[in-house]
């Protein structure tokens, strides 16, 4: 009889461990937004139909929202405008952050879709990656220097993140400083723009990232901003 018993409670305690490995929620996933492509003004983001972000004006950004994992219907219109300009799935990873930037002209409108990372390097350094989503840019080399520090982000041209098997959305780690960028046309190696005033912090981490129109500085000027993502 005991041995009946004991086998009974070992069947049962099988049983619930099963069940509650089935039952175990995966955690969430969560991105950032940016608006980035010049001429849409103001953009309007929904997941799944429901509004997420409205009236991301050009050059701003949104701060992390939340999501369940799993393929999510992305959709993107013009503020004030109920006609998609931008409707199909993006596949989410649990506990995966994403950085999702609105790049390109208008009429061209594209999501740039990066991992990103909260994982601290050590106290004395900082992570910085360095994106290009400048419309129309040639080849360039960015070089970020400060006092005893310069790193170079040689050869980069608009969203080449997208090339397969790229190293170019990985972060580097940096000395916490207040750098210069400098960008460069590699062809020729003339200076194209010089933006001072990037103070990065120890223990963060960072994208770097250049936007405008490069063939329309006067409506859509060359800038650059940055994010901390932990």
């Amino acid at each position: 009889m005991k041995k009946i018993f004991l086998f009974l409670f070992i069947l049962i305690f099988l049983v619930n461990v099963g069940c509650n490995k089935s039952n175990t929620t995966p955690p969430p996933t969560k991105f950032y937004l940016f608006n980035l492509s010049p001429g849409s003004q103001s953009l309007d983001f929904s997941i799944n139909g429901s509004p997420i972000k409205t009236g991301l004006t050009y050059g701003e950004d949104s701060g992390y929202f939340s999501t369940s994992p799993g393929i999510q219907e992305l959709q993107i219109a013009r503020t004030g405008s109920s006609t998609q300009i931008f409707d199909a799935n993006i596949s989410f990873t649990a506990a995966i952050p994403y950085s999702v930037f609105v790049i390109d002209s208008f009429n061209r409108l594209t999501p740039s879709i990066t991992i990103d990372t909260s994982t601290a390097p050590l106290k004395d350094t900082t992570k910085v990656r360095f994106l290009n989503f400048l419309v129309g840019s040639p080849e360039i080399d960015a070089r970020l220097a400060a006092p005893g520090d310069t790193s170079v982000f040689h050869q980069r041209t608009f969203n080449d993140l997208q090339v397969p098997n790229t190293p170019n959305a990985i972060f580097e780690k940096i000395y916490p400083n207040t750098y210069t960028l400098t960008l460069f046309n590699d062809a020729d190696s003339s200076t194209i723009k010089a933006i001072s005033g990037l103070t990065f912090s120890a223990g963060k981490v960072y994208t770097l990232y250049i936007y405008g129109d490069y063939s329309d500085t006067i409506n859509y000027p060359i800038n650059a901003k940055f994010i901390q993502h932990n």
